[in-house]
C-alpha cells in the first residue's frame, strides 16, 4: 500500500493548526472572563478604599460595653433553650405497667414481666405473666381472665404438684 507522505504530513499539519486555533479562542475566552472579574475586584477595591478613608476622617470609635453585650447574648441563649426544653417522666405501677410522658405526648407500656400472685382466689382477675398456687400446682396465665386454673384455656401448667 503506497500513500504520500507530503498528503499525510499536509493532513496533520491543518488537524495540529485547528486544534491550536480552538484553544487559543478557549485561552481568549478565559482570559476575557478572568479580565472581567479583576475589574469588578478592583472596583470593589476603590469602594472600600473609600469607605476606609471617610472612616478614617471621621475618627469615630465604637465602645462595646461587654456586661452589656454578655446580656444581650445570654437573653438570647434562655429563649432559644427555653424553647428547645423538654419535660420527661416516668411512671411504674410496681408491676409491670411504665407510662413514659415527654411534653403532651403519654405512652404506656407493659413489660412481659412474671408475676407471682400468690394462691389463686375465685373471681380475681389475672393477667397475662401472673402466675398462682391452686391445687398444690403453679399456673402461668395465658391472656387476662377471672377463671380458675385447670377449668380454663387461659391457664398453663408451670409445675405440677407432687405426689400425697
Amino acid at each position: 500500500m503506497k500513500f504520500d507522505v507530503e498528503k499525510l504530513m499536509s493532513g496533520i499539519r491543518a488537524y495540529i493548526q485547528l486544534r491550536n486555533d480552538e484553544e487559543k479562542k478557549e485561552l481568549y475566552k478565559t482570559l476575557a472572563e478572568q479580565a472581567d472579574v479583576i475589574q469588578s475586584l478592583r472596583s470593589t477595591v476603590k469602594d472600600l478604599s473609600s469607605k476606609i478613608e471617610v472612616l478614617e476622617t471621621n475618627e469615630t470609635t465604637y465602645e462595646i460595653d461587654e456586661a452589656v453585650l454578655s446580656g444581650l447574648i445570654d437573653a438570647r441563649i434562655d429563649e432559644k433553650s427555653e424553647a428547645l426544653k423538654t419535660t420527661v417522666s416516668i411512671e411504674y405501677d410496681d408491676e409491670r405497667t411504665f407510662t413514659v410522658t415527654v411534653d403532651d405526648l403519654v405512652k404506656t407500656f407493659e413489660v412481659p414481666a412474671q408475676i407471682y400472685k400468690g394462691i389463686h382466689e375465685e373471681g380475681g382477675e389475672y393477667s397475662k405473666g401472673d402466675t398462682v398456687t391452686s391445687q398444690g400446682a403453679i399456673w402461668h396465665c395465658k391472656q387476662l381472665t377471672d377463671e380458675k386454673p385447670g377449668d380454663s384455656e387461659h391457664w398453663q401448667l408451670a409445675v405440677k404438684s407432687g405426689r400425697k
